[in-house]
């Protein structure tokens, strides 16, 4: 926790990303863990949330803050024209508002 914004939370101890950073303002660490193995392995894709239904997040502290958990269907089309297809993603929310 960043004792000058208690509502920054660290989800990964610094050892495990490299000694990279996340850029200002950045909420997931989806850059920074996805990020290389995307640029190597991935295409651009464009996505349609199908359904979104609410998963149990297993912790109280974090409920009552407004943090949540969500399991996504998603169509995704990828620009390289090969053929959509569906996928599931699990993400978490940090408020309310996002959800």
């Amino acid at each position: 926790m960043d004792p000058d914004n208690p509502d920054i939370v660290a989800l990964m101890p610094a050892s495990l990303t490299g000694g990279q950073q996340l850029p200002i303002n950045a909420n997931r660490l989806d850059p920074l863990v996805l990020g290389p193995q995307l640029l190597q392995e991935g295409a651009k894709a464009a996505g349609t949330v199908l359904s979104a239904a609410p998963q149990a997040l297993n912790n109280p502290a974090l409920e009552g803050k407004g943090f949540s958990k969500w399991q996504l269907m998603l169509e995704v089309r990828p620009e390289n024209g090969s053929p959509a297809y569906q996928a599931e993603l699990v993400i978490s929310l940090t408020s309310s508002e996002k959800a």
